[in-house]
């Protein structure tokens, strides 16, 4: 074999072997990025306080979260929601789908751990009348719609899974 044939040859491996290694960290970032992206699409929910969706409700907003705490006041009409206090006496409405999960009175004061996606719904005037008269009239009470003006937005956290001592209620 002549100098060139050597010098070629050499020159080859030498670039068989750069483009390997330049393969192999290729395939370890991209394995890695997807690694990183699934992680962060399925890392679990945030589990957070009920203060901190009250005192900055639009960090959360469309984000999965878990809140524990008691349950306070349930639908009367279909036990489709409950609210759940926390120990300071803040409270998050915790939807469910209609006649899927089921809260009632007697679950009042257990504590119960509700996962599921934090919205925010954005009424205008007449629509906050509608929804101020429907929840006046699940209480039996009447509402004045003179007694307030303008839009409302309703936080509240929808979902299909809550734990209720150590129950696991899901859909």
């Amino acid at each position: 074999m002549g100098h060139l044939e050597r010098t070629y040859s050499a020159i080859h491996w030498r670039a068989i072997v750069i483009s390997a290694i330049l393969l192999t960290q290729s395939a370890t970032t991209a394995a890695a990025g997807e690694h990183a992206q699934a992680s962060s699409e399925f890392s679990g929910p945030l589990a957070v306080k009920i203060s901190q969706l009250i005192n900055d409700p639009y960090a959360y907003v469309d984000k999965t979260v878990t809140i524990v705490g008691a349950v306070g006041d349930v639908c009367p009409a279909r036990g489709c929601w409950a609210d759940v206090i926390d120990r300071d006496g803040g409270s998050v409405r915790f939807k469910v789908p209609d006649g899927e999960l089921v809260f009632t009175a007697a679950m009042a004061g257990d504590q119960v751990t509700a996962t599921g996606v934090f919205r925010a719904h954005h009424l205008n005037a007449e629509q906050a009348i509608g929804w101020l008269t429907h929840l006046a009239a699940e209480r039996g009470e009447v509402f004045d719609p003179l007694s307030h003006t303008g839009g409302l937005t309703v936080f509240q956290l929808e979902g299909d899974q809550a734990s209720l001592n150590s129950e696991v209620h899901s859909l």
